[in-house]
Formats: structure tokens, C-alpha cells, sequence
């Protein structure tokens, strides 16, 4: 059976990570400590919020995850990295 999309670039997150882009996705003022940022995943759709202090420090950090992604993070990243591998080997891509 093949692989849906979604879950081929959820297994891409899940092997070499994140691809992030800054966006601005909300309309909420900064905390008076800092700088609000809001990263977006266009591989996978995961959006990552950080708190940014005047320093360069992460106040606080959170990740709003699609739900096919938080199936996917489950895969043990060896897996993950696996299945990636066997699949681009036996397509001839890479």
C-alpha cells in the first residue's frame, strides 16, 4: 500500500527535521519582556510559537501539530529514516 502524501513528508519531518519559514499568523501584541515568532513547517504544517526575550533568549516555546503528524512522531526517528531510505532506493530517486 502506498504512502498518502501527508504522511511522506511527515516521515521527512520526522527523519531530518523541520523546515521552518517565520510567518505571522496572529494578531496578538507581544508580551512588554519580548518578541512573539511564529514559525510554520511547509512540509509537514506543524507551527512552532516562541517567546523571544530582549536578550535573544526563548521565553517559552510551543508546537501546534496536524494530527497525521502526531501519528508520524511516533515512529522512532531510526524508523523513520529507514522507511525514507528503502523508499527512495527502490524508486531510484536520490
Amino acid at each position: 500500500m502506498a504512502s498518502s502524501p501527508v504522511i511522506k513528508d511527515n516521515l521527512r519531518c520526522r527523519d531530518i527535521g523541520h523546515h521552518w519559514e517565520e510567518v505571522v499568523m496572529s494578531t496578538r501584541r507581544d508580551p512588554e519582556w519580548g518578541r512573539r515568532r511564529e514559525l510554520y513547517c511547509g512540509y509537514c504544517g506543524t507551527i512552532r510559537l516562541e517567546l523571544i526575550n530582549y536578550y535573544g533568549e526563548v521565553g517559552s516555546r510551543s508546537y501546534l501539530y496536524d494530527d497525521d503528524y502526531k501519528t508520524v512522531s511516533k515512529v522512532p526517528r531510526k524508523e523513520a529514516r529507514a522507511k525514507r531510505a528503502y523508499r527512495r532506493r527502490r524508486r531510484g530517486k536520490e
